[in-house]
């Protein structure tokens, strides 16, 4: 009976363990649903910069987030009430009325959808930011569960390390659009700008952008283009940040500064960069605490991480010495260092000259040792030829059947003997008449 019970309980826990093993991933995934807003279009690469860093920060949590993508398209499609009306009837009829465990809002557009999501469909559910105006962070002390990263530079100081770079600029010209984010960024430049009368500031916006080409093409080294975000002109063009620096780059007489990693093309001379990959990346590392529960309360709003770049053709064309370079900084398209190139393969090439020296000494070794036998052999002959040009006895050496000199030999012997007995010129004469073929005789004086 004992035996029975103890079999039925180890079935009943056996049922459990599994029933267990099953619903935990589905509960799991549930806890993990993560909606994340794009406020532009897939392709565009700081938002697919974002993206990609918000996905490493997120690779391998256990269990596998899943992360739902949506795409808000406001640089092609002017944000509206009635277009955020739209996709929200969109996103409720796709995400459903089950909470997402948190809301991921790339850049302001997207950061103000998710907050009317949150305020209409889902009060507890936590909200991060990447790429939103710092003029933003004081209303958004005034909400709970958010936080974030903002993506404007101290351009004010970054202006300031430029002008240091280029001490001749008198004007400043700054390139912008009429979008929030580049309105955000002039008020945050004309707060900064430093305080200096002998400069001129300069501000082209809200026309064509084949307009602005034919104005920096009239501008000289005195001057100093300062390109914020440009993605739609007064006609209603849409351009990338790389097409629109790529434009002014090629237009410009000027030295051309930006502040995003994505406008760094040829052409341009740098600044102090935004990365829209660091950015998702700091959003991802956040979102990963949370889901974790090790994220710090209140959830923390950071200003954006920058990184001095600047381009070394550029830095000779306008004359700047590098010494004035922020410690820190990172120079693109350097001038070739034979040294650093062949850095990755010093390895293999030390071990290719240790193997031809060890080559070269064998070598060596086998000449050096064929000439030591070289010269042994011509000693053994110089000390054979002495041997038989100064003995003062006659030396005879035949050679007997079978290949042998006959040293030994009783025939030989005795004529050596003869030789030693009765001179040299009789023993010669007797053993080539006789042939040297048959042993001789003893004569009486023997």
């Amino acid at each position: 009976m004992q035996f029975r019970q103890a079999a039925f309980y180890r079935r009943v826990l056996w049922l459990m363990a599994w029933l267990w093993c099953v619903a935990s991933p589905a509960l799991a995934g549930d806890g993990t649903r993560v909606l994340m807003l794009v406020s532009y279009h897939p392709g565009m690469a700081w938002s697919d910069a974002q993206l990609a860093g918000v996905r490493t920060a997120l690779e391998g949590v256990a269990p596998p987030i899943d992360l739902q993508i949506e795409y808000l398209d406001t640089k092609r499609v002017a944000p509206s009430d009635k277009h955020f009306r739209l996709v929200e009837a969109v996103l409720m009829s796709k995400v459903g009325a089950s909470a997402p465990a948190l809301i991921l809002a790339s850049d302001d557009d997207a950061l103000d959808l998710a907050l009317q999501l949150r305020k209409r469909h889902y009060p507890q559910v936590p909200v991060l930011f990447s790429g939103v105006a710092i003029s933003r962070s004081e209303a958004l002390t005034r909400e709970t569960r958010i936080g974030g990263v903002f993506d404007d530079v101290n351009v004010g100081s970054s202006l300031t390390v430029v002008l240091r770079m280029l001490p001749a600029t008198r004007r400043i010209v700054v390139v912008h659009d009429q979008s929030r984010t580049s309105l955000a960024q002039v008020e945050t430049l004309r707060e900064g700008l430093p305080a200096q009368p002998r400069l001129e500031v300069e501000y082209l916006t809200d026309i064509p952008a084949a307009a602005v080409q034919a104005r920096l093409a009239q501008l000289g080294p005195q001057d100093l283009v300062f390109a914020l975000p440009f993605n739609r002109d007064a006609n209603g063009a849409l351009f990338s940040h790389e097409e629109a620096a790529d434009l002014w780059a090629s237009a410009s007489r000027a030295p051309v500064a930006v502040t995003r990693d994505v406008a760094m093309r040829p052409g341009i001379l740098g600044g102090f960069l935004v990365s829209g990959l660091a950015q998702g990346q700091a959003m991802g590392e956040l979102a990963k605490q949370l889901i974790g529960g090790s994220a710090p309360q209140p959830l923390p709003m950071k200003a954006a991480p920058v990184q001095a770049t600047f381009d070394y053709p550029q830095l000779q064309r306008w004359g700047i010495d590098p010494d004035l370079l922020p410690p820190d900084a990172v120079v693109l398209n350097p001038p070739p260092n034979p040294i650093e190139d062949l850095r990755p393969y010093l390895v293999w090439l030390a071990a290719l000259f240790g193997s031809l020296l060890i080559i070269i000494g064998l070598l060596l070794y086998g000449i050096r040792s064929r000439q030591i036998a070289a010269r042994a052999l011509q000693q053994s002959e110089k000390n054979y030829r002495d041997l038989f040009d100064h003995s003062p006895d006659g030396i005879l050496i035949q050679a007997l059947p079978g290949g042998h000199t006959g040293r030994g030999q009783p025939a030989v012997s005795r004529h050596v003997r003869l030789f030693r007995q009765r001179g040299t010129a009789t023993a010669v004469q007797r053993f080539a008449r006789e042939g040297g073929s048959r042993p001789l005789d003893h004569d009486a004086s023997d």
